[in-house]
């Protein structure tokens, strides 16, 4: 995450930006008006404190969001047998 910067904004959003090219990476939504982000020393994580005193932590390590999206969608498709045959019909 070295060149990337955070930005906090009223509009109850976390914006990441490459510093590189100026370009927006990504919009996170925050519950109230953000006023102060700050990364982990390991760039691994966002915090991002609101008005309403709340602390929001966004993870932002490719390895640990790709295992929970696998996780949260072997989930998925362990309660939803009918899905699950047309995804992997073999079994």
């Amino acid at each position: 995450m070295a060149k990337t910067l955070a930005s906090a904004s009223w509009d109850k959003t976390v914006k990441l930006w490459n510093i590189s090219t100026g370009q927006e990476i990504t919009t996170l939504n925050h519950e109230n008006e953000v006023n102060n982000v700050v990364f982990s020393s390991s760039d691994k994580t966002l915090a991002a404190a609101s008005i309403d005193n709340t602390i929001n932590l966004w993870s932002l390590d490719i390895d640990d969001l790709l295992t929970q999206g696998c996780n949260y969608l072997k989930d998925y498709l362990v309660s939803r047998s009918e899905l699950r045959q047309q995804v992997c019909p073999n079994k």
